[in-house]
C-alpha cells in the first residue's frame, strides 16, 4: 500500500511505485476506452510483448489462466464498433502475443493473424542490451510496412504503436517520452523478481483492465506477502515447500531435481515460470552471502516441466537411478465458461475433471505406496486473478527461502544461466527400460485412477442423499490423505453438479 512505513533511510519507496501505477492506470484505461488510438484511428485491441526471462513465463501463465476464468474472460472482451448507421458489435477477446526469440520465423508466426492498425508493441528491456532488441527492430519494420500507406512519418507510427519498459535510467533520460516506463530502482538489478512491476502489469492491465489487475492480482500477491510475514512456520506455505525441496535435494538419495506436472491446462505456464525462476536464483552456479562463487553438487536443484513423449515422463518417475520428486498441479473447481456450455455439455466437462482429479490422486498413491517415491500436490480452488497473484508470490517467496537455506545470495545471482549450469533430470536415468516396464507403470497408475473414480462416484451419490451433507464418506481401500482430498473435491463441486442436473 502507498501508506506503508518508510525504510531506515526515511524514504517511502512505495510512493514512487504507486506513482507509476497511476500512470499505468491512465494508459491502460485510455487504450481500453479508445482515448488513445492507433495512427489509423482504430482502437487498440492486441498487445505484442517482446522480452525474455522469467517475466515472459509469468505473463503467459497469467494470461492463459485468466482467459479460462469467467471474470477474466469478460474483462478481456472486446467489441469493434463499425462506423456505419445502426452499427452492430462483433465481440471477441483482446489478445496477448509473446515474442522471446530472435528467430524471424517465430516472430512472423505470432504476427500472422494480427492487424497492425489495432496492435500495440511493448518492449521489455531491463538493461537495453538484450538480444531481443533484434525482434523489436523486426516489429518496427512490420509496423512501418503495414501502416506506411496511412502515415508516412515513422515517428508517428512508433509513438502510437510502441511502448518501452526499461530499467536503464540513461536510456529513459535520453528518450524522455511518454511511451517509456522506468522500473523502480529496487527492481532494476533483479530481473527474476520483476513480475509485479510494469513489465507485467502494463500489458495485463491493457488486456484485462487495471481494476482487475490491481484489486485482485496485486491483492493476491499482497495477501501471500502478508501470509509469509505473519503466519506460523507450521502453516507457512512458502517455507514448508522450501523445506520439502531442501529435504529432497539434500537428503533424498541425491535427487537432482523435481518434475512439475500440470494436470490443468491453465497450469502449464506456471510450471515454466517456476522452472525459469529457480534456474536463475538456485542454479548450479551461484554466489553465497559471503560473495564467494559456489559451484558444487550440493546446490539446490530446479523444477522442470517435461512433455510425456515416448514415455520420457514415466522413465523419469519410475525408472530413474535416483528418485525424482514429482510436483502435480491442479484446480479443483471445474471451470465452465459461457461459450463452452453452448458447445459441450456441462456434465461432460465435470466428468472430464473427475478423471483428472482421480488420475492425479492415483499417481500420487502409486508413487508413494508401490515405488517409495515422493510427490507434492499443489491444489487450488479456482485459478482467478487473486489466485494467480498468490501463486506468483508463492513461487518467489519459495525460491528466496530456498536460496537462504542454501546460503545463496539471490541479489548477486547472474540474470542468465548457461545450459551447462542447468541441472538435467535426464542424466541420472539408468539404461533405457523396456517398453513393457514403461507400460506397466502407466497401467498401474491408470488402474488406481479408475478405482478412485469409482469411489468418487459412490461419494457423489451419497452426498445427494437427504441429511448426508455433514457425513464424511470413507472410500474402501484408499489411504486417509487421498480420502480427505476426494471428500473435499466432491464437496466443492456439489453445487455445480446439482446445477447441471447430473443427479436430477
Amino acid at each position: 500500500p502507498a501508506h506503508s512505513r518508510p525504510d531506515e533511510r526515511r524514504f517511502n519507496v512505495c510512493l514512487s511505485v504507486h506513482k507509476e501505477w497511476d500512470r499505468m492506470k491512465r494508459f491502460s484505461e485510455s487504450y481500453r476506452q479508445g482515448i488513445l488510438r492507433s495512427c489509423t484511428g482504430a482502437m487498440i485491441r492486441d498487445v505484442v510483448v517482446v522480452g525474455s526471462g522469467v517475466v515472459i513465463h509469468a505473463l503467459r501463465f497469467v494470461y492463459d489462466a485468466l482467459l479460462q476464468d469467467p471474470k477474466g474472460s469478460q474483462a478481456a472482451s472486446f467489441s469493434m464498433q463499425r462506423r456505419t448507421f445502426g452499427a452492430s458489435s462483433d465481440p471477441s477477446h483482446r489478445r496477448l502475443r509473446l515474442i522471446s526469440s530472435i528467430d524471424t520465423v517465430d516472430a512472423l508466426k505470432e504476427l500472422q493473424d494480427l492487424d497492425a492498425s489495432t496492435t500495440l508493441v511493448i518492449t521489455l528491456a531491463l538493461t537495453g542490451q538484450e538480444e531481443t532488441g533484434l525482434a523489436s527492430r523486426q516489429l518496427k519494420h512490420w509496423l512501418v510496412q503495414q501502416l506506411s500507406a496511412v502515415s508516412r512519418k515513422t515517428e508517428s507510427i512508433f509513438s502510437k504503436h510502441m511502448l518501452l519498459v526499461t530499467g536503464n535510467e540513461r536510456l529513459y533520460q535520453s528518450s524522455r517520452s511518454e511511451s517509456v516506463f522506468l522500473l523502480p530502482s529496487i527492481a532494476r538489478n533483479n530481473e527474476p523478481f520483476c513480475t509485479t512491476t510494469s513489465m507485467t502489469l502494463l500489458p495485463l492491465s491493457i488486456i484485462f483492465g487495471w481494476s482487475l489487475i490491481e484489486e485482485e492480482f496485486l491483492g493476491g500477491s499482497h495477501a501471500m506477502d502478508t501470509h509469509v510475514m505473519e503466519s506460523n512456520p507450521r502453516h507457512n506455505l512458502p517455507l514448508l515447500l522450501a523445506l520439502v525441496d531442501l529435504w529432497n535435494d539434500a537428503f533424498l538419495s541425491q535427487a537432482v531435481g523435481r518434475l512439475v506436472q500440470p494436470f490443468s491446462k491453465t497450469f502449464v505456464g506456471y510450471g515454466d515460470f517456476m522452472a525459469a525462476l529457480e534456474s536463475q536464483i538456485c542454479s548450479g552456479c551461484g554466489i553465497d552471502n559471503n560473495m564467494t562463487s559456489t559451484r558444487n553438487n550440493k546446490n539446490p536443484s530446479c523444477g522442470w516441466v517435461i512433455n510425456d513423449r515416448g514415455g520420457v515422463y514415466d522413465r523419469c518417475l519410475f525408472q530413474s537411478k535416483n528418485p525424482i520428486p514429482d510436483e502435480m498441479l491442479l484446480t479443483l473447481d471445474p471451470t465452465v465458461l459461457q461459450w463452452q456450455s453452448k458447445m459441450v455439455k456441462v456434465d461432460d466437462i465435470i466428468s472430464h475433471h473427475d478423471a483428472l482429479v482421480c488420475s492425479l490422486l492415483g499417481q500420487a498413491d502409486e508413487l508413494a505406496l508401490n515405488n517409495n517415491r515422493p510427490s507434492t500436490l499443489m491444489l487450488v480452488g479456482s485459478l482467478d486473478a487473486f489466485m494467480c497473484g498468490q501463486l506468483i508470490a508463492l513461487a518467489e517467496h519459495r525460491t528466496l527461502l530456498k536460496a537462504q537455506l542454501w546460503n545463496i545470495n539471490s541479489k548477486a545471482v547472474p540474470t542468465s544461466t548457461s545450459s551447462s549450469q542447468i541441472p538435467s533430470v535426464i542424466s541420472p536415468l539408468s539404461a533405457t527400460p523396456s517398453e513393457s516396464i514403461i507400460k506397466g507403470s502407466a497401467s498401474l497408475r491408470t488402474f488406481r485412477a479408475d478405482g478412485l473414480r469409482e469411489e468418487l462416484g459412490k461419494l457423489v451419490q451419497k452426498m445427494n442423499l437427504p441429511g448426508a451433507e455433514d457425513d464424511e464418506y470413507s472410500p474402501e481401500g484408499v489411504n486417509l490423505s487421498t480420502a480427505t482430498l476426494l471428500n473435499n473435491y466432491a464437496g466443492r463441486t456439489r453445487g455445480i453438479r446439482c446445477d447441471s442436473g447430473e443427479h436430477s
